[in-house]
C-alpha cells in the first residue's frame, strides 16, 4: 500500500501515524477544493487559499504529486509566475472525475 507521507526523517510510531494521517487529509482538502470549484490552481494558489501559514508548500506540492500518482488530478503544462518569482505548473482535475458528480 503507497503511503501520503514520505518518512524521510526516520519518524516512528505514534508520530509516524499522525504524520501520514495529516498527509492524507491535506490531500482530502485540495482535492475536494478541485472537485468542488472544478477550477485549475498552482500549489502556491492552493496553499494561500486552503492552508495559510500552518502548512509548508512543500506539503501542498506533495499532495498535488500524490494525487496525480492516484489518477484524480492532472499537470498541465501551463506555467505562470509564482510568489517567488518563478513560474509554477498548473493542476487541474483528471479527466473522468467531472462525470463522477
Amino acid at each position: 500500500m503507497r503511503t501520503s507521507f514520505y518518512n524521510t526523517s526516520e519518524a516512528v510510531h505514534p508520530e509516524l501515524g499522525q504524520y501520514e494521517h495529516k498527509a492524507k487529509n491535506q490531500e482530502t482538502i485540495i482535492l475536494d477544493w478541485f472537485r468542488s470549484y472544478e477550477q485549475q490552481a498552482t500549489p502556491s494558489k492552493l496553499h494561500r487559499l486552503l492552508f495559510h501559514d500552518h502548512t509548508p508548500l512543500t506539503s501542498v506540492r506533495r499532495s498535488l504529486t500524490n494525487l496525480v500518482l492516484k489518477g484524480e488530478l492532472e499537470k498541465t503544462d501551463i506555467q505562470i509566475m509564482g510568489p517567488y518569482g518563478r513560474p509554477e505548473f498548473v493542476w487541474k482535475l483528471a479527466r473522468g472525475q467531472r462525470d463522477l458528480f
